[in-house]
């Protein structure tokens, strides 16, 4: 197992310890090897084996990167806050969103990384195949430690940025509520009013005639009623218009 392969199942093992055991093997020729697997060594042999222990407390996380005004965490990219009236709120739902998605995918991870480091040591273990095979075994599980060690970076920056926006999160979050509030009881007030008008049109013009084409009568009722109601029936037109508004 070369070095590169080594690091990459260290930094990506899912171990609930700090310390990873990793052995150094070197034999009598001066070669030196790594291992997690403890190798066999014969009393008569020279080759010496030496233990070490790797400090894990410290995980590897990408980089935030900035590309056309986007950040990113390498493949990720993370949620960014345009201009416009309803911006915040979204940034806010977008983050928190996110957030739980990286973490839901982090355990994921984790999960298929534990399961993939204990089949590969059991695979060490195995002496029947060829080198061959053990190569072409290796190279796969090196192509996919690295692939899982790139994700798993990404993902901790991912999550690391959105716990950096707590603050942020929370300034708009009390901004929202506070807006929130406010637009309730505007909307409170325009229905008040909205409700003086239409009992305004009721009392000054009555209900409004139903159609009916078979009445002479109705269309003369009808055009006056409107004639009567129109100027309060435009300010409910106006009202309703910025409670949509309000509601958006």
């Amino acid at each position: 197992m070369n070095m590169k392969f080594l690091i990459s199942i260290i930094l990506i093992s899912f171990i609930p310890h700090t310390l990873a055991q990793v052995y150094k093997t070197t034999d009598e020729n001066g070669k030196v090897t790594f291992s997690n697997i403890k190798p066999t060594v014969s009393n008569e042999s020279a080759t010496q084996v030496e233990k070490l222990d790797v400090d894990l407390s410290n995980e590897a996380m990408t980089t935030v990167s900035t590309e056309f005004g986007e950040k990113f965490c390498g493949d990720i990219k993370l949620p960014s806050m345009s201009k416009g009236s309803y911006s915040s709120k979204y940034f806010v739902k977008n983050v928190m969103q996110s957030k739980r998605n990286w973490q839901n995918s982090l355990k994921r991870l984790n999960e298929r990384i534990a399961y993939n480091t204990r089949k590969n040591v059991k695979t060490a273990k195995n002496n029947y195949y060829n080198s061959t095979r053990r190569n072409q075994l290796n190279s796969s599980q090196r192509k996919q430690s690295e692939s899982n060690v790139k994700r798993l970076r990404d993902l901790r920056c991912a999550i690391n940025w959105s716990k950096s926006q707590n603050g942020t999160i929370n300034e708009l979050q009390t901004t929202i509520n506070n807006k929130q509030a406010q637009n309730e009881s505007e909307s409170s007030r325009l229905e008040a009013i909205k409700s003086k008008l239409e009992s305004s049109i009721r009392a000054q013009c009555g209900s409004e005639p139903i159609y009916d084409p078979t009445l002479k009568s109705n269309e003369s009722q009808r055009r006056r009623w409107s004639t009567c109601s129109r100027k309060n029936r435009n300010e409910i037109k106006k009202i309703d218009r910025k409670l949509r508004r309000l509601r958006y």
